[in-house]
């Protein structure tokens, strides 16, 4: 069974640019025999997305798009795991997007590599990779 690693990158920086090319790095060049990668931006609003669009770099031309074209997600903890949840979610239905077991914070600047995101995981009990 593969270890599902959430790759945060972006963040609310003067570095979010650079953040997402190196995030995006990363991601290509994990080894998926052994992960199952999950892509995750968070925006300049510190608001997290997940789907197809954040996971190619050209498509950070147009940030607007890749938000609007995209899933807004939450972390929860849930029992050993955090789960990313559908925000704003469906009164009916599934609202779980996916469970992560570590998360690869790839954030460069103030808000984020200053320690303020592993504080934030700290609180929800995950795993994550200190840089």
């Amino acid at each position: 069974m593969k270890i599902k690693v959430g790759v945060i990158f972006g963040g609310k920086s003067v570095e979010h640019e650079v953040s997402i090319i190196s995030g995006l790095q990363a991601i290509n060049n994990m080894d998926t025999e052994k992960y199952d990668i999950i892509p995750i931006y968070l925006s300049k609003e510190n608001k997290m997305y997940v789907g197809d669009m954040v996971k190619e770099v050209k498509n950070f031309t147009n940030i607007n798009n890749v938000i609007q074209n995209s899933q807004r997600v939450i972390m929860i903890n849930n029992e050993g795991k955090v789960d990313l949840i559908k925000y704003p979610g469906k009164k009916f239905g599934n609202n779980l997007v996916d469970s992560l077991d570590v998360v690869f914070p790839v954030v460069h600047g103030t808000n984020v590599e200053d320690g303020s995101l592993q504080g934030y995981l700290k609180t929800l009990d995950i795993p994550f990779v200190r840089m």
